[in-house]
């Protein structure tokens, strides 16, 4: 990759001045997966980034992370190591660098519900009739797992602290999440099964029905996947419309036939007052 493309003139908050650098071509900026590591590796393919496949280097943290993401309404684009936060410190002659494990788009009241305190997974489900809101927020995430040890070096948490108040100067939500609680979801199993069907081909007849199921009110499962084709087909096809925000599939519990499916409200949504796009100045091509 190229360095440094674009020279920009960093933005300062609070007196503290960074620059987020974004990859050339919009997708992860690290890639993780480079034979040295000593940890399990790997890329999840998501519908909601693209169909970019993204890196991770922790099944049970940043791999979670993104099956809930991609199975959760509210969220509407993600992206794995998507920059590095460039931190200059003063009495350094080199700025500290943060590469935060997931940025996501998703909708206001989620967004709220994490700066609320409530565990990752539990914010992404929760009330899945309002889901598909008029404004939209952008989220970035740290995630932890039990094994990670980082926390216990000063210096790094300096880094995370410096982080969070760059980004609350650009309008966005910082979460640090640790796996448990706040990757536990109500029924994971089903997380799965929605993500592993993600990819299932859908047409615009199939969107038509959907659409018009639940325009009334809540349906069940079974019933949806009945008016889509045969049983197996048609929970397949519901999955893979959840996953695109067609329909909301109530997650709060376990997954039966007897779960509800709701309605999205319209897609046409704007930022959130608070929440700019990021600004041009900051941003530089790796």
């Amino acid at each position: 990759m190229r360095k440094h493309m674009l020279r920009p003139t960093p933005k300062s908050f609070d007196g503290r001045v960074g620059r987020i650098v974004t990859s050339e071509d919009g997708g992860p900026i690290r890639r993780i997966i480079n034979g040295r590591s000593k940890r399990p590796t790997g890329t999840f393919t998501a519908i909601k980034a693209g169909g970019r496949a993204m890196p991770h280097e922790s099944v049970e943290g940043e791999l979670r992370a993104m099956w809930i993401a991609e199975a959760a309404t509210c969220v509407r684009k993600m992206l794995a190591q998507p920059h590095r936060l460039e931190i200059s410190v003063s009495g350094r002659s080199r700025p500290l660098l943060y590469f935060p494990d997931l940025l996501l788009e998703m909708d206001e009241a989620a967004a709220s519900r994490i700066v609320g305190g409530q565990p990752f997974a539990q914010a992404m489900f929760a009330e899945p009739e309002n889901m598909g809101g008029k404004y939209t927020r952008t989220v970035v995430l740290e995630i932890k797992t039990g094994a990670d040890r980082r926390m216990e070096d000063a210096e790094y948490r300096l880094k995370l602290s410096l982080a969070r108040k760059l980004y609350r100067g650009l309008g966005v939500v910082f979460a640090v999440v640790q796996a448990d609680p706040g990757l536990l979801a109500p029924d994971l199993s089903a997380v799965k099964r929605i993500v592993m069907n993600r990819h299932v081909a859908i047409d615009s007849r199939d969107i038509e029905i959907a659409a018009s199921r639940v325009q009334d009110g809540p349906v069940s499962l079974v019933d949806l996947a009945a008016s889509l084709g045969s049983s197996h087909l048609g929970i397949s096809k519901a999955f893979a419309l959840h996953v695109r925000r067609v329909i909301s599939i109530d997650l709060n519990g376990p997954v039966g036939p007897q779960t509800a499916i709701h309605r999205m409200k319209s897609a046409g949504t704007r930022r959130a007052p608070r929440s700019a796009v990021w600004p041009k100045e900051p941003y530089a091509k790796a």
